[in-house]
């Protein structure tokens, strides 16, 4: 094998326990030092640390009583939005301050800080932590939990019943409020609907007052009056033609009755008078029953016929007075022309009656005719009007059934058969305190001072370019010294430095046993705090899974 081989080989690493031994001493202050500083600032920090105890309940959020497909709460917001609601009404200021007051709290910084800063420190103290449950893609919070930390333990319970007691009624209150603002104001837009239907069908009575029958709705009633109006307009025309073609006839007669010589009668004349009053009540008769039936009745055609009849025996009848007729063979009769003249003035009374009846079918057919008119010039703004009526009535219906589902919500709420809160575990009183415990501190800021001075002494000696050691000048000259003169120290020198090492040792002693002293008397006996001690190591040693 080469030197140069042999050279490349790495070198076994030798610790030299004497060079550490000789360094600790000459450096043994610079660890003590921070040691003791260090640690005695760690053991006041622990003892001056203000505890902090947290005292928390538990409330659930229960479902409601009463299905929902029944009856449905008129409360939907999300229990996790009410929670935080709720919660930003506690830590108003006002409300935090009141607090303060009423339970004395944070005495020992009255007088550098504010009410309101304090109210700021004590949001910073409470504290709300939400318990949810995920189903699918949705997430439900179905409790929460709710403390707060103070240094004392029963004030930091009682401000956790406060918030605890704030969550429950506040909860309610503010269920039933809502409930109660829907239900007030459903009931006001039922009464503006209410308003709004009763304006409406003011309006539609005045229509109906205004214009009366001729409203949209009455136009095939106007149409069949004015259909029958019409009809008997037409009968009426032809019951005139007939009276007045009769009254020609009786007037005709009577003017040859006027006109007519006084003769004597014989059997021809006899027979023709008797065929002339058989005739004229005959044509009574027809005259009579023309102002009750129309000219296709049974009766009158009868009559017709049986006229007919005897005016064409009257024909065949020999004339007695060469041209005279069989009328005039009668001669004049007085009471017959009165008879006549009777008859025609009845006719007359009649044609007139008729006549009446016939203007007042006219200007019923004219006022129907305008009717309908006016009914068709109105008809759309009418129709408009019935519809905004019957869409007031069906929001109207709509928001009443609203209205009776609210209270029926409000009435739920009241009971307190809707979502409610629940206290299932009231906050205790606390027995251990929050965040890390003293001893721990006081622990880790010994091992801390202890590390610090450690690096003391290894810092210092590595930043020493003194030559303390044969081998450091074997290293730098590469020649190794013929004599090792060691360090001389006199007899006084060695008991000055045992005592000064003895007097640091009992001093370290006497702090340890004073500060034990002190725990035992002042803060937890020694045997109970060894057995809390143990209790603290085991349980974190159970959380890291050790």
């Amino acid at each position: 094998m080469s030197t140069s081989t042999y050279d490349e080989q790495p070198q076994a690493m030798n610790i030299d326990i004497g060079a550490i031994w000789r360094m600790v001493l000459r450096r043994f202050w610079l660890f003590v030092i921070p040691l003791v500083v260090f640690g005695s600032l760690s053991l006041l920090v622990a003892k001056l640390l203000p505890p902090t105890y947290l005292s928390s309940g538990l409330i659930v959020i229960e479902q409601p009583n009463v299905p929902p497909d029944l009856i449905e709460s008129t409360v939907r917001s999300l229990a996790a939005e009410r929670i935080e609601l709720i919660k930003q009404r506690f830590v108003a200021t006002d409300n935090l301050v009141s607090l303060i007051r009423e339970h004395d709290l944070y005495s020992w910084r009255r007088e550098t800080e504010t009410l309101t800063q304090l109210a700021e420190e004590m949001r910073d103290d409470i504290d709300v932590n939400l318990i949810q449950q995920s189903f699918g893609r949705q997430i439900f919070t179905v409790a929460f939990r709710v403390g707060f930390k103070y240094r004392s333990p029963q004030k930091a319970k009682a401000i956790a019943d406060v918030l605890a007691s704030w969550y429950l009624s506040e909860n309610a209150r503010t269920r039933q409020e809502r409930a109660q603002e829907t239900k007030a104001f459903l009931a006001q837009e039922t009464r503006a609907a209410e308003q709004e239907v009763e304006r409406l069908e003011n309006r539609i009575a005045e229509w109906k007052k205004q214009y009366g029958r001729r409203l949209p709705e009455q136009q095939p009633f106007m149409r069949e009056q004015l259909d029958e109006l019409r009809r008997q307009r037409r009968d009426i025309g032809i019951r005139l033609e007939v009276l007045e073609t009769e009254k020609a006839s009786l007037e005709a007669r009577l003017e040859s009755l006027r006109n007519a010589p006084a003769i004597g009668g014989g059997t021809g004349s006899a027979e023709a008078a008797r065929l002339a009053e058989m005739l004229e009540s005959l044509r009574s008769q027809r005259v009579a029953l023309s102002t009750t039936v129309t000219e296709k009745h049974p009766d009158l055609v009868r009559l017709n016929r049986q006229i007919a009849e005897v005016e064409a025996q009257l024909e065949e009848l020999p004339n007695t007075g060469g041209s005279t007729s069989a009328t005039a063979g009668r001669g004049r009769d007085p009471v017959r022309e009165e008879e006549l003249e009777l008859r025609v003035e009845s006719l007359n009374r009649t044609i007139m009656a008729i006549t009446r009846g016939q203007a007042s079918a006219e200007a019923d057919i004219k006022d129907l005719e305008e009717g309908l008119a006016e009914s068709a010039r109105i008809s759309d703004e009418y129709q408009a009007l019935l519809r905004e009526h019957q869409n007031a009535v069906q929001d109207f219906n709509l928001l009443r059934r609203k209205l009776l589902d609210a209270e029926m919500g409000a009435s739920l709420e009241l009971s307190q058969k809707s979502e409610r809160f629940t206290l299932v575990d009231p906050p205790q009183m606390p027995r251990s305190r929050e965040g890390i415990p003293p001893i721990m501190v006081a622990l880790g800021g010994i091992v801390a001072s202890a590390g610090l001075g450690v690096m003391a002494m290894v810092g210092t000696e590595l930043l020493d370019t003194r030559l303390r050691s044969s081998k450091k000048v074997e290293k730098l000259v590469g020649l190794e010294p013929l004599v090792v003169i060691p360090e001389i120290t006199t007899r006084r020198e060695r008991l000055v430095r045992w005592s000064l090492r003895i007097f640091i040792v009992l001093a370290i002693i006497g702090a340890i046993a004073g500060a034990a002293f002190y725990v035992h008397t002042r803060v937890m006996p020694l045997d109970i705090l060894y057995i809390v001690l143990e209790r603290k190591i085991q349980t974190q040693l159970n959380a890291l899974g050790l």
